[in-house]
């Protein structure tokens, strides 16, 4: 189990963060990965106010072909119990930029009420929601590795009491449940980079990331789609 490795400082219960998962060359190599992408590359999608002047943050699905052994990294240290969802992705603050609190599963076995269930599941049985990588889960938990350096941005668990300053290199996981809603400081010196993900239990059928760039598995999903007559994105450019 990943918790029981000697690196991980706990901070509260089920929040946890390792320092220097990954080396300051590592995280470097990274940034300089994610400062070329092209502004056309980012999504930038508000995912809970849709008011807010300031967007939630930038994001990238799927990164660089380079960016898979950051994954593949986070694949090792979770497994076997667990595994990440197929994303090698990131995602970007910038300054003045801020994350209300939120959190990162609806239905988890810890929550029991069913205000924590926004229809998901429903949506995908009659037909409403098309989730052709079968990623719709209840995960676990959250994690995020930090690969710059920024100012600000601190992460925070109000009903823990816990705050936390991230820096450059670490990994921080938290359990997703509704107990566990968290929220980010504004960022006052960005862009804030990071890899965010989530984990699900092993025995859940989600294709591996190799899987999910996979030319043929993608044409497959989209012909699925296809047949059952559903507006699905097109997966394969």
């Amino acid at each position: 189990m990943f918790q029981n490795n000697n690196n991980l400082i706990k901070l509260a219960n089920e929040i946890y963060v390792y320092k220097n998962f990954i080396s300051n060359e590592e995280a470097d190599k990274y940034t300089e990965i994610v400062n070329g992408f092209h502004d056309d590359y980012w999504l930038n999608k508000d995912k809970w106010d849709h008011d807010s002047e300031i967007k939630a943050p930038n994001q990238v699905f799927q990164g660089d072909a380079l960016l898979d052994e950051l994954w593949k990294k986070t694949e090792e240290f979770f497994g076997p119990e667990y595994k990440p969802l197929p994303s090698n992705g990131v995602s970007k603050m910038i300054e003045g930029q801020s994350l209300e609190v939120h959190w990162d599963s609806p239905g988890h076995p810890d929550d029991h009420d069913e205000g924590s269930l926004i229809g998901y599941f429903d949506a995908i049985e009659k037909g409403n929601l098309y989730d052709p990588h079968n990623t719709c889960h209840i995960v676990q938990y959250g994690f995020v590795v930090y690969i710059n350096d920024f100012e600000g941005g601190e992460l925070f668990y109000p009903e823990q009491e816990v705050e936390y300053k991230p820096e450059k290199g670490d990994l921080v996981i938290h359990s997703a449940s509704k107990k566990y809603r968290h929220g980010v400081k504004a960022v006052t010196k960005g862009p804030r980079y990071a890899h965010t993900n989530f984990i699900v239990a092993s025995e859940e059928n989600v294709p591996t990331l190799e899987q999910y760039q996979e030319t043929e598995f993608n044409q497959k999903m989209l012909q699925e789609a296809l047949d059952k007559n559903i507006n699905a994105p097109i997966w394969v450019k």
